[in-house]
């Protein structure tokens, strides 16, 4: 190769574009996301942007300009004609919408337009008009959630001429069910908080995950997420259970078209960014499956966006790891233990997948022995996980310089295990997309000899992982993203498939800070407030902390 010139520029140069002719690439695919009572549950309902992507167009199906605006023209011919678009916001039971449209048709023309959804839902309405009126799909629904909803207009084959329609509206009611609350995702700055106190799993919080990864496996469950009570340090709390089957699991739960090697997961319904993450868990103790959590982000830029050009790899994915169990070396199967755990962090500026800091650490406890996770939680002994991401800040050029430098620790009961550093320049490991923080416990099927992962082989039947409470606190640090994922919608359970609410933990009076026991601290708290009007220390609501909010104080007094 010769080369009889080399040119340097200042900054990026114009991405390409497709050549003349040829159609234009695809950018970033448009985010469907909750919508507020009002909005529209249709996308370009004056048919304005034919090639946008919200209507497929079949047979004959063209967007014309009638001289008063688009309308769509069903031709009839041979074959039907159809033009439709996907709903992919789910209806709540109990509801009622009104999907309108100005129809005609050319004489002798009868035609349609019907809304599916799941369960063989169906709302149809016929026109035969030859001058614009408008028409209605009234849809209710009844006891179940309507999802995979598509809106159909159809002129039937064989007909001598077209049908026409226009104007279409569909208003959501404000209660309607996505995942993806905001395009992009919203900068959370306050402090995230869950103990599950409340007997259910908080949809406004949480997602369910329904995908699959990580190889032969069958994904991970709804049905495998649980709330069960339990107790930390003999006090006693609700648990998220996320379930996992091994090879030899006996029950009728089948997952991705398997029955064996299926796991649990949930993930906030919010990003967040830089942050000290904590969780209170105890492991799932058997080999084979991984317990885990992880903020995460991914991106796959197509070939219309300016990145795919601009990065080395077209894929940003944003991660950060606690995994157990493992072994260290990364290839002896037989060395895997609970008293090992990896620590990785993926992408941050760093292209693709392949770029990551892999982390391999022995556990200890206080002493300095090692602390094995399994024996850990059989014996029902909690933990404290914490994650503290820090992703600095940068010159403003695109993130390649850092102006403080960003880095990541991982912590178990408030002793460093791990730290990574980023770099002062360049391609580092140290994240700045906000993501959302998954849980999960899920099964590694890759990188060993035969059926076996990097977390040992799933000789069992049913195990799981124990949550008691995760808090998210922002650190809020100037390098922080708050971009769209590629498929955010992806993959997650509906509202109805959450699991089943119990009872809450009923609260203790006395108990003021709210910790589940009644203790020197809500003294404490008691004391300060005396002879005040303080609601939240007037324990019998007298409307004065005296004697007698003391007295039912120490009528339940647990000192723990």
């Amino acid at each position: 190769m010769e080369f009889d010139a080399v040119r340097l520029w200042e900054g990026r140069q114009p991405p390409p574009t497709a050549d003349p002719g040829e159609p234009a690439w695809s950018g970033a695919p448009v985010i469907t996301v909750a919508p507020a009572a009002g909005d529209s549950l249709l996308r370009d309902t004056g048919f304005e942007n034919p090639e946008g992507g919200a209507w497929a167009l079949g047979i004959n199906a063209s967007v014309v300009d009638t001289g008063e605006g688009n309308a769509m023209r069903l031709l009839s011919g041979p074959d039907t004609s159809r033009a439709s678009q996907t709903v992919e916001i789910a209806l709540p039971p109990g509801g009622q919408w009104t999907i309108s449209m100005e129809v005609k048709a050319d004489p002798d023309v009868v035609a349609s337009a019907y809304f599916t959804g799941s369960d063989e839902f169906l709302v149809t309405r016929s026109f035969s008009n030859t001058d614009w009126a408008r028409i209605e799909l009234v849809i209710k629904t009844e006891e179940e959630w309507v999802r995979n909803g598509k809106l159909t207009l159809e002129n039937w084959k064989n007909q001598p001429g077209a049908a026409w329609y226009r104007n279409v509206t569909f208003e959501a009611n404000g209660n309607e069910w996505m995942p993806t609350l905001a395009s992009p995702p919203d900068r959370e700055t306050e402090v995230f908080f869950d103990d599950f106190s409340s007997g259910k799993l908080d949809s406004t919080k949480w997602l369910v995950s329904e995908k699959g990864w990580g190889g032969d496996n069958g994904g991970v469950a709804p049905e495998n997420v649980q709330l069960v009570r339990d107790f930390d340090q003999g006090e006693p709390i609700i648990a998220l259970r996320l379930e996992a089957h091994g090879d030899l699991y006996s029950g009728d739960l089948e997952h991705n078209g398997r029955r064996t090697r299926v796991g649990a997961a949930v993930a906030t319904r919010t990003y967040h960014a830089s942050g000290r993450y904590e969780v209170r868990a105890r492991v799932a103790p058997e080999y084979g499956t991984c317990t885990a959590f992880w903020p995460f982000h991914y991106i796959d830029h197509r070939m219309g966006e300016a990145p795919y050009w601009h990065e080395p790899n077209p894929r940003r994915n944003t991660e950060i790891d606690w995994e157990f169990p493992t072994d260290l070396a990364g290839a002896d199967t037989g060395n895997f233990s609970f008293t090992k755990a990896r620590t990785n962090s993926w992408g941050g500026q760093f292209g693709g997948e392949g770029g990551e800091h892999k982390g391999r650490k022995t556990l200890t406890d206080e002493n300095g022995a090692p602390l094995d996770l399994a024996r850990e939680a059989l014996d029902g002994r909690y933990h404290t996980f914490t994650i503290e991401w820090r992703s600095g800040e940068d010159l403003g050029d695109e993130a390649v310089t850092r102006k403080r430098v960003g880095s990541v620790r991982w912590l178990l009961d408030g002793r460093l295990v791990d730290e990574l550093h980023d770099v002062e320049f360049g391609q580092g490991n140290v994240p700045f997309r906000a993501a959302r923080f998954w849980l999960g416990t899920w099964f590694p099927a890759a990188g060993y000899a035969g059926n076996v992962g990097w977390t040992g082989d799933p000789q069992f039947d049913t195990t799981a992982a124990h949550i008691a409470w995760v808090r998210i606190t922002p650190f809020d640090e100037e390098r922080d993203t708050w971009v769209d994922e590629t498929v955010p919608n992806l993959a997650w359970a509906g509202p109805d498939d959450y699991p089943q609410a119990i009872d809450p933990i009923e609260s203790l009076e006395g108990d003021l800070n709210g910790d589940g026991s009644v203790n020197g601290r809500d003294l404490t708290i008691l004391l300060s407030n005396w002879n005040t009007a303080n609601e939240n220390a007037d324990i019998d609501g007298s409307g004065t902390v005296n004697g007698a909010d003391l007295a039912e104080l120490l009528s339940n007094w647990s000192g723990s």
